[in-house]
């Protein structure tokens, strides 16, 4: 049994709490959550996958976590940042916050920002959404990512625990907070 997802569901309503004493649940979390376990068929494809792919203009077949916040984020009615894009370091911006603030305490993360990887020098890496994040360390809803750390595990849409280690080839590089528009859930 995958008890990996079944502990993190089971630990999803104690995770909201933060979200919630802040007024309520940013809506492009909300969306994602909604996309929670689906499962890609075969290798970046499935219908959930095609649909965020489509959303930023790729075929199937093609990498697709920068797609799925570019989708949870456009459905979601974010004004900032106005990216909509299949390649995740393009959601660094000039107002983006380096992984190094936050790790030191100099910077907070809230829920719905966007976390963003690198591949060592590369322009390749990996995006996800903040469900929580304190310091170091935090937990995110990412698309395109595995089932925990089985060696078989199943890719699709799934709840994570990540840390910030500057010294890793793929890394936390940078967070990138939204803004919604007036009358949409920060």
């Amino acid at each position: 049994m995958r008890s990996c997802s079944l502990v993190w569901l089971l630990l999803l309503p104690l995770l909201w709490q933060p979200v919630k004493a802040q007024s309520h649940m940013p809506a492009n979390l909300d969306t994602a959550l909604t996309y929670l376990g689906s499962l890609e068929v075969g290798h970046n494809r499935g219908k959930a996958v095609e649909k965020f792919l489509h959303y930023v203009g790729l075929p199937a077949g093609n990498p697709w976590c920068a797609s799925f916040v570019s989708y949870d984020n456009g459905v979601s009615g974010t004004t900032r940042p106005g990216i909509r894009t299949g390649l995740a370091t393009r959601f660094i911006t000039p107002r983006s916050i380096p992984a190094r603030w936050v790790r030191e305490g100099r910077s907070t993360i809230s829920p719905g920002t966007i976390v963003i990887w690198r591949h060592g020098d590369s322009h390749f890496g990996h995006a996800a959404l903040v469900v929580s994040w304190h310091r170091g360390c935090g937990i995110t809803i990412e698309g395109n990512t595995v089932e925990g750390d089985y060696p078989a595990a199943r890719q699709g849409v799934w709840i994570r625990h990540r840390c910030i280690n500057p010294g890793n080839h793929f890394r936390i590089v940078a967070f990138t907070k939204v803004a919604f528009q007036k009358g949409k859930v920060q």
